[in-house]
């Protein structure tokens, strides 16, 4: 790996907001490409602070598998919100190639009309059986 390349990955990692920034002043085309350059978990941290729509622009440009890759770094209602805005035709590829336990809740929220409270909620709360007792 070249300096430049050790240099972008570590200003991604350490500055995920003003990373973000400047990719979002590049073509989407260009960004992607940084993104998919770079392990998914350092793309979820520079996609979740992008604008939700160039976020799912970038999403669109990359292969189903490494986008799930991604998408499966990020918060629930962070991926919820930016695969909701994902187009159509690229969306579905992208479900698909998510593994069922983070498809699940996302589906479940893009369920939801856009703008209702079903739609920007955590599906991920605390649960408990029926038959757990405080003691």
């Amino acid at each position: 790996m070249i300096a430049e390349e050790r240099l972008a990955r570590a200003f991604l990692v350490a500055y995920p907001s003003r990373a973000a920034m400047s990719l979002e002043q590049m073509p989407v085309a260009r960004a992607a490409a940084v993104l998919r350059a770079v392990p998914a978990t350092s793309a979820a941290g520079v996609l979740s602070d992008m604008t939700v729509s160039y976020a799912a622009e970038c999403l669109a440009q990359l292969a189903a598998g490494e986008g799930a890759a991604i998408v499966g770094s990020l918060r629930a209602d962070d991926a919820a919100g930016i695969v909701r805005a994902v187009a159509s035709d690229r969306r579905e590829p992208l479900l698909e190639a998510l593994d069922p336990a983070v498809r699940d809740p996302i589906a479940r929220a893009l369920s939801y009309a856009e703008g209702t409270a079903g739609a920007v909620m955590d599906p991920a709360i605390f649960q408990l059986s029926d038959d757990v007792i405080v003691a």
